[in-house]
């Protein structure tokens, strides 16, 4: 869920000061990992739990109908809905099935979009899939880049993950143009692989293993 289109040019300098080499560790604890929400920073932004206090800023793009184009739930009206969907994306981390941060400016603390981990499955395979969306007028900045790349690396390199996968709209070409330029592999068409919104949708799959990232 909650994938946003965004365009971006990679600097290369920055995803040179990114690159590690790590092994995966089948047996690792998960409960140690996530004892306390983690925050993570790049050049221009703050990786970060959000609270309700955000809401207001989160109804800038979450009630935005183009953000929300090729989003499994419809534009937000409410605050008061935003405010228990924040309540629910912390509560998944507290039981230690996904994690989702706001993305914020680093210049003055803005909230201007969130990704995360929808899940993190490692019983079969520790792999986990990823959603993101951004506020329109931040688009094509490289944000997302930004956001996504320390995310990624935050998940093969801390939370062990062997696979990360997305689902896009095949008429996302934004997203799917992002995904590439973070290496993911497009390795096929589900047709009507979910049923939101009051129709089928048809998703395309992308996958990274840590050894391409």
């Amino acid at each position: 869920m909650w994938k946003q289109s965004s365009e971006i040019k990679p600097s290369t300098q920055y995803s040179q000061t990114l690159k590690y080499n790590i092994r995966f560790e089948q047996n690792m604890d998960k409960n140690a990992l996530w004892k306390s929400f983690p925050e993570l920073e790049t050049p221009r932004l703050w990786l970060k739990k959000m609270s309700r206090k955000h809401a207001n800023e989160l109804m800038e793009f979450w009630g935005d109908d183009e953000v929300t184009r090729y989003t499994d739930f419809n534009s937000f009206r409410e605050i008061q809905k935003i405010e228990k969907t924040i309540n629910w994306v912390n509560n998944r981390f507290k039981d230690k099935y996904g994690i989702r941060w706001g993305i914020f400016l680093k210049e003055n603390s803005k909230l201007i979009g969130t990704c995360g981990f929808n899940s993190w499955i490692t019983d079969r395979g520790n792999k986990s899939e990823i959603g993101y969306d951004l506020h329109r007028k931040y688009w094509r900045k490289g944000y997302m880049f930004e956001s996504l790349y320390k995310m990624i690396t935050y998940g093969f390199q801390e939370m062990k993950l062997h696979r990360i996968e997305a689902d896009v709209d095949p008429n996302n070409m934004g997203s799917q143009k992002l995904l590439e330029k973070l290496h993911f592999t497009k390795e096929g068409c589900l047709r009507d692989n979910g049923y939101w919104k009051g129709q089928y949708w048809t998703t395309l799959i992308y996958g990274l293993l840590e050894k391409e990232f």
